[in-house]
């Protein structure tokens, strides 16, 4: 079955209260950037034809740093996630297709993850496709329901599950395909019929297998990539993994990282063949260093400093800055 199109709806209206921060969470930086314009850059990755970002939590702070031309919804009362994408759905009523649910909070998530996911809703002809993930410890995310054939019957929220439930190992990223004219149906069906009285999402896959359709599951290899940055650890772990990536894309293209573990390198910064990156060294945003340069260790090179080639740049107690 050959898919419509594709849009996305992303969810970034939450304040994230385990972060302890009055700053919206999507806009808590990794590697020095918006966690949310990663799942921006995943946007159009995957080839969305359309998207629309779902904003609450200072709406104001978050719409600055999107690009220009997004279009926002704002979800004024945090009610659940189904009431956050029903927000949405107007912004996309005349669009017939695919729509995939995101986070602006997963800036960890691969476009192969996403384009898998898709694949398999197009060839299933599903109703709704949903990621998936295996974990030993699932405590505070919704788990798969399936049946005695093994197929998706229901999502059951953590806080709703009964002890037998709470024992499934696979649980729901969040992440989820729809048909759209299948998903705007299903909205207007869902109730506030849990211990929280939100709206859950959720609550769709039920709706949609109750009146006989099919609904499909993939299995991320790494939960981790498709759960999203809850509290400082998190957001500190996701950093590591993101600095990891550019680091080795450095080196792969002809940098000498001698220390990769102490050397901070933000989002935007471009460095030439046969430079040598020496240990704790902190380069932020958008710097242009040139080809065989030697730069720190202890060097802190301010954002958007051009450095030409050949220069010797002294670490600690020296920094470079214009």
């Amino acid at each position: 079955m050959k898919n419509k199109g594709i849009a996305a709806i992303i969810l970034a209206a939450g304040k994230g209260t385990r972060m302890k921060s009055d700053f919206p969470k999507v806009l808590h930086p990794v590697c020095g950037r918006p966690m949310v314009l990663y799942v921006m850059d995943l946007v159009k990755q995957i080839g969305a034809e359309r998207h629309v970002v779902v904003l609450g939590y200072k709406a104001d702070q978050v719409s600055k740093v999107l690009p220009a031309a997004t279009r926002t919804v704002i979800q004024k009362r945090v009610i659940g996630t189904a009431d956050a994408v029903k927000q949405a759905m107007p912004a996309l009523r005349s669009f017939n297709g695919t729509v995939v649910i995101l986070y602006g909070d997963t800036p960890l998530l691969k476009k192969d993850t996403i384009s898998s996911l898709l694949k398999r809703h197009a060839e299933s002809g599903a109703a709704a496709t949903i990621l998936t993930a295996v974990m030993d410890d699932p405590s505070g995310y919704g788990r798969i329901l399936r049946d005695e054939y093994n197929s998706i019957c229901g999502i059951r929220e953590d806080k709703d599950c009964d002890d037998f439930q709470k024992e499934i190992k696979e649980i729901n990223t969040g992440i989820i395909c729809f048909d759209s004219k299948k998903l705007e149906a299903s909205l207007k069906k869902v109730k506030p019929n849990n211990r929280k009285k939100e709206y859950y999402l959720t609550d769709v896959i039920g709706i949609l297998r109750g009146q006989g359709d099919l609904i499909e599951g993939v299995c991320v290899k790494d939960a981790n990539e498709a759960l999203g940055v809850n509290s400082r650890v998190e957001l500190a772990q996701a950093n590591k993994t993101v600095q990891r990536k550019i680091n080795e894309s450095f080196m792969k293209a002809g940098v000498t990282i001698v220390d990769p573990d102490t050397t901070l390198i933000s989002h935007g910064t471009s460095i030439g063949a046969d430079t040598t990156i020496y240990p704790f060294t902190v380069i932020e945003n958008f710097v242009k260093i040139n080809s065989q340069c030697k730069i720190g260790p202890f060097a802190h090179i301010k954002q958007g400093a051009r450095i030409r080639k050949n220069t010797v740049v002294v670490g600690f107690p020296s920094s470079y800055n214009t």
